[in-house]
């Protein structure tokens, strides 16, 4: 995801952001600086990942990997869609050359560019590669019982209690997508996901190898 780039774009343009559950509202205009803000995300992790002698390949919307519908929210959102299928070849060619596959969130249904929440991108991919883990990295350490408060965070969740978070308004705003993404995917077949927070040294390797962990998992 790109968010805090394409709000600098938005703004340099005099446009301000709007957000429905945590979806951004995308009109016409909006959606085409979300994809050229996130093509520029794309291109500089793509950079990032050569420059610490990884191979990398750049999947944006150009590539059509992530082919799009309109959100069931459409009438409120405009040009926000959702994932209709993944192309996994494209991403499997990739795999084959020892490559890591950078995917822009930006769908693509009947000629026309779909935003899609990072999360859900993240989600399909995973299922649809029979993933055996989908790890969020974010800038939370991740579910907290109490906002603003890293001592409640919560190691540990089912699909259940997330559920049951959900409608309680513990998970709220921008962790809404997330939760549902790795509720989402455990559901289509991933064995385990985790929200992370990104900031941490070694993020992943402390939560997929140490007891503790230090982020949230979400498991069935």
């Amino acid at each position: 995801g790109g968010g805090p780039e394409i709000n600098r774009w938005l703004s340099d343009g005099g446009k301000r952001a709007e957000f429905v559950d945590g979806l951004r509202v995308t009109d016409a205009e909006t959606v085409k600086v979300v994809d050229k803000a996130l093509s520029g995300v794309n291109h500089r992790l793509v950079s990032q990942i050569e420059a610490l002698g990884g191979h990398a390949v750049g999947l944006t919307s150009k590539r059509k990997v992530i082919a799009a519908e309109p959100h069931v929210k459409a009438a409120q959102l405009g040009f926000v869609g959702s994932v209709a299928w993944v192309q996994t070849g494209i991403i499997r060619r990739v795999f084959t050359k020892h490559g890591i596959p950078v995917i822009s969130p930006v769908g693509v249904g009947h000629n026309q560019l779909y935003n899609i929440n990072a999360d859900e991108v993240a989600c399909e991919v995973a299922a649809s590669l029979r993933a055996e883990k989908l790890v969020l990295l974010t800038n939370v350490r991740g579910i907290l019982r109490q906002p603003g408060d890293p001592d409640s965070l919560i190691s540990t969740l089912s699909v259940k209690d997330a559920k049951m978070l959900l409608q309680r308004g513990t998970i709220h705003e921008g962790m809404i997508p997330k939760v549902g993404a790795c509720v989402t995917a455990l559901k289509r077949g991933v064995k385990k996901t985790h929200i992370i927070d990104a900031a941490m040294p070694h993020a992943m390797l402390l939560e997929i190898f140490t007891q503790e962990g230090i982020g949230t998992e979400i498991v069935r």
